[in-house]
């Protein structure tokens, strides 16, 4: 196989995994992973599932987000603090929700079942957790 068309499916294949997190989108997916025990050193010891990506949308000049997650309604973040899509911060009473150079986090969920995932993890996941 030419050498062009390996470099060129190896690029392709990197700009897809990146693709959401280019720095002039404003829209910016988080990919789940779901792990129905807790995790143990961030790992999930059995049956790790694809949870639905989340959408968020950070709007710096109303300070608030909007995400939605599959085809569910939109719904708004407030009480935030937002400088453009990829560096965000969300607060209300016991949690915290936030985005700080593209990778998300969030304090609202004690348990961690549900966490962040990069794109072709999700992808694998989503795949493994379809087929059966």
């Amino acid at each position: 196989m030419p050498w062009g068309v390996i470099v060129g499916a190896v690029l392709l294949a990197l700009l897809w995994n990146y693709s959401d997190s280019l720095p002039l989108t404003s829209e910016v997916t988080v990919y789940l992973g779901w792990c129905p025990d807790a995790r143990v050193n961030g790992e999930c010891r059995k049956g790790e599932e694809a949870g639905n990506p989340t959408v968020y949308k950070a709007m710096a000049d109303q300070q608030v987000v909007v995400y939605w997650t599959g085809k569910n309604p939109p719904a708004k973040l407030e009480h935030c603090s937002v400088r453009n899509a990829r560096n965000w911060s969300c607060t209300l009473a016991d949690w915290t929700r936030s985005m700080v150079d593209g990778e998300y986090s969030e304090t609202s969920n004690p348990l961690n079942l549900y966490y962040p995932v990069p794109k072709y993890k999700w992808y694998w996941l989503d795949w493994n957790t379809n087929k059966n």
